[in-house]
């Protein structure tokens, strides 16, 4: 599996697939600010039967990285990261994946 360079005009599909949403309303995520952070090793684990190449993904991530300048930790500034990485086939892409679960 390949990143690729998000100049590509494919990137787009990312913005166009809001006919894939729902269009019902759905209640705002509770208490979340009072669960402790935790490690970018640790938040995958929960997804990794959903998401076999994400150790993979966050090793790509990492790699590709230096230290933020924008007040954020490194893990909080590499999930965005991991998030944003479009990989081919589109849908094996973190975002593609989540996405779709959530529409479900």
């Amino acid at each position: 599996m390949a990143s690729r360079d998000i100049n590509e005009p494919q990137h787009a599909l990312r913005f166009l697939d809001v006919h894939e949403e729902s269009e019902g309303m759905f209640l705002p995520i509770q208490d979340f600010e009072t669960t402790p952070l935790v490690s970018l090793n640790q938040a995958i684990v929960p997804i990794q039967t959903i998401i076999p190449d994400v150790k993979h993904m966050i090793k790509t991530v990492n790699a590709n990285s230096g230290e933020p300048n924008d007040g954020l930790t490194r893990d909080e500034s590499n999930s965005i990261r991991l998030y944003s990485l479009e990989w081919q086939p589109r849908e094996k892409s973190l975002f593609y994946i989540l996405n779709q679960a959530l529409r479900a």
